[in-house]
């Protein structure tokens, strides 16, 4: 699993995206397969989007929380499905983010952190 972000020095105000990639390294299917992404502190957020077959549960534009994407359908090995989600920035300092894949059978995988510093 592999995660990036749009920018790595910002401002407040500006709209960051996350970019989260999954791929199926091994050979079978990934089943029940479920990424969360816990909003940093310092961010509000804006929107999220998944592939087709993925349910989303978001907080509230401009709330803070968590990102949860799932699907019961199958990744096939080899298979990658990305995501992205967006949010506002509003504070000044660093903001790291990671986030975090489980699927049946397969020992959940988190990201290392993504970092954007925020000045004014």
């Amino acid at each position: 699993m592999t995660k990036t972000v749009s920018d790595t020095i910002t401002t407040p105000g500006t709209i960051l995206t996350f970019f989260i990639t999954v791929a199926n390294t091994g050979t079978t299917p990934l089943t029940n397969l479920t990424v969360t992404d816990t909003l940093p502190a310092g961010t509000t957020f804006i929107s999220a989007n998944a592939p087709g077959g993925f349910t989303t549960t978001t907080p509230p534009v401009g709330g803070t929380g968590t990102v949860t994407f799932f699907s019961s359908n199958p990744i096939p090995p080899l298979g990658t499905v990305s995501f992205q989600i967006a949010v506002m920035v509003v504070n000044i300092g660093i903001i790291n983010n990671t986030a975090t894949a489980s699927a049946d059978g397969v020992a959940p995988v988190t990201t290392p952190p993504t970092t954007t510093i925020v000045g004014d």
